[in-house]
């Protein structure tokens, strides 16, 4: 698990997916990468997200409420087994 946790904080200061600035609401950092990991591993989990931010989930999940309400990201199935989708929006190059 700690392996996988720094591969992912590696992966994210790589930049190897692209979310642009001109996203058509003003995201933070942490919400750039968050789309960025979920398109990585659309089966993250939020006590994954909590580890790789060293954040407390409650925070994580403020945060992917945001991201959905602002119709960025959408969760297809259960929270169990379910997967996150990261919208093809014009202005987020993936």
């Amino acid at each position: 698990m700690k392996q996988m946790i720094h591969n992912y904080q590696t992966s994210i200061d790589k930049d190897n997916i692209n979310i642009e600035e001109n996203v058509p609401v003003n995201l933070i950092k942490r919400e750039k990468q968050i789309l960025k990991l979920m398109k990585i591993n659309d089966t993250m989990t939020i006590h994954e997200l909590s580890e790789i931010f060293e954040l407390n989930e409650k925070t994580i999940r403020r945060d992917l409420a945001f991201l959905r309400n602002q119709h960025l990201l959408v969760r297809i199935g259960a929270n169990k087994n379910g997967k996150w989708i990261v919208m093809n929006d014009s202005s987020i190059r993936l």
